[in-house]
């Protein structure tokens, strides 16, 4: 349906287009037409004008001849002289105006009749001087001929302006019609003009209308795509933290069951290496190898101690406290492994940010679990640490970034959970202490990473 709009919209264009390209050549058609056709009234009337005046030479000849044989005064053939030359010079006009046609020849015969009767009236005037200016019978015998020939002089003449005056009459009539058709033309044109741009305006108009709704649409939509990308990237975010608290849960579960069963052969291997390093009979190769299970048994003591407070609920000592001065307190501490590894530490604190109800030590053990991992993380010279504090959804937020190594989603995935690192000396459990003293304090920790990008740790913690 759409295609077929835009089939008639373009349809309509182009016989628009064509129609106005017609009217102007019709137009210009009737310019030239109107053009010629007052050509045409203007020869018209040249020729009537010139066969009066042929008509008037002729009698001015006539009259000078009369004159001159009644009064015998040659002053009367003043006029004849000039008649004849007039009538040359008129001849000289109409043979250029009338070259073919009916009217053509009538001139040819009206030429003849013109030479015949100067002649006679030559003849005439030879005759009258010849006999001393008398009248005579030859005299007179010559004037009959030449009455004759005058008078069908005349009648050509008045058959030759009656046609042009017909044919003046049907080039005005024409020239009239003409002039019409022009004026018709350059209406319709006008009106055509008139209807394409009407048309173009509603056309535009629609177009503007339709592409306003569909940029509202669109940008409607999008608003939307961005509300709902929000909305999910939000509810992964509770996901992955619902995941995580669920995990560390279980992790939790894990190492209470695991500490309980291996505790308790632990401590029977303990209390028999006791029994046995009393035995006075050890020689010292005995004694060294007692203590060697001694120790590693301690350390794994020590370290299933450590899994169960990393992973169990806290007993926390809540005080207000400001969460600028925890983390400036957790930098202090840190401040020689900051400057032995020359690194740069940026801060951007909410200078007007509310205090938070915590466990100050804890909260501190937690931070610099994290900045002590941001250091590890950095590798290259001239390393920085960005710490950034502000307030968000009755949230008071820590974000701590670097510039180290990053992670990948594999090693990101399991940060938090215990005896997982990827240092030779370490315990993998700084940071799976950080997260519990975080869940237990009603916060969340999350992370940011890319493999050679760095790391952002984004710690969440209500200020009630």
């Amino acid at each position: 349906m759409k295609l077929n709009i835009e089939n008639i919209i373009r349809s309509g264009y182009f016989l628009a287009f064509i129609l106005i390209v017609a009217s102007y050549i019709l137009f210009f058609y009737s310019l030239n037409e109107s053009k010629a056709g007052r050509k045409l009234i203007y020869e018209s009337n040249l020729i009537i004008n010139t066969l009066g005046d042929l008509s008037s030479a002729s009698k001015d000849v006539e009259t000078g001849v009369r004159g001159y044989i009644l009064t015998r005064d040659s002053i009367f053939l003043q006029p004849t002289k000039i008649g004849q030359q007039n009538i040359i010079t008129a001849f000289a006009s109409l043979n250029k105006l009338i070259s073919s046609g009916k009217q053509a020849l009538t001139l040819d015969t009206v030429q003849q009749k013109f030479s015949e009767r100067k002649n006679l009236v030559t003849s005439a005037i030879a005759v009258f001087n010849n006999s001393g200016r008398v009248f005579t019978d030859s005299l007179k015998s010559l004037m009959y001929p030449a009455k004759l020939v005058m008078d069908e002089q005349r009648r050509l003449i008045n058959k030759m302006q009656v046609a042009e005056h017909a044919s003046l009459k049907e080039r005005e009539l024409r020239l009239n019609a003409i002039n019409n058709s022009t004026t018709v033309i350059a209406i319709t044109s006008l009106l055509i003009v008139a209807v394409l741009i009407t048309y173009s305006l509603i056309t535009y108009n629609k177009e503007n209308r339709d592409k306003k709704t569909a940029d509202h649409n669109a940008s409607s939509y999008y608003k939307e795509l961005e509300t709902r990308v929000v909305e999910l990237d939000k509810k992964n975010k509770e996901l992955a933290q619902l995941r995580s608290i669920e995990k560390f849960a279980a992790t939790g579960r894990m190492a209470s069951t695991m500490a309980h069963e291996i505790k308790n052969p632990l401590n029977n291997i303990v209390l028999s290496l006791e029994h046995l390093k009393d035995n006075p009979s050890n020689d010292e190769m005995t004694i060294n190898l007692l203590d060697i299970i001694n120790r590693n048994a301690n350390r794994v003591n020590i370290l299933i101690s450590d899994l169960l407070n990393s992973t169990r609920f806290l007993e926390l000592n809540f005080a207000s406290a400001s969460i600028n001065d925890i983390v400036d307190e957790t930098l202090e501490n840190a401040r020689d492994r900051l400057e032995l590894n020359n690194i740069k530490v940026v801060k951007n604190y909410d200078k007007d940010i509310c205090k938070v109800s915590v466990d100050t030590e804890r909260i501190k053990i937690a931070f610099m679990n994290i900045i002590i991992n941001a250091i590890e993380a950095i590798e290259q010279e001239n390393g920085v640490i960005e710490i950034k504090t502000e307030a968000k959804d009755d949230n008071c937020v820590v974000t701590i970034s670097d510039n180290g190594k990053g992670m990948d989603q594999k090693a990101l995935s399991k940060l938090f959970e215990p005896f997982i690192t990827s240092k030779s000396n370490g315990t993998g459990l700084g940071l799976t202490n950080s997260q519990n003293i975080i869940l237990n304090h009603k916060g969340s920790i999350n992370v940011e990473s890319a493999e050679s990008k760095g790391a952002t740790f984004i710690i969440q913690l209500p200020f009630h």
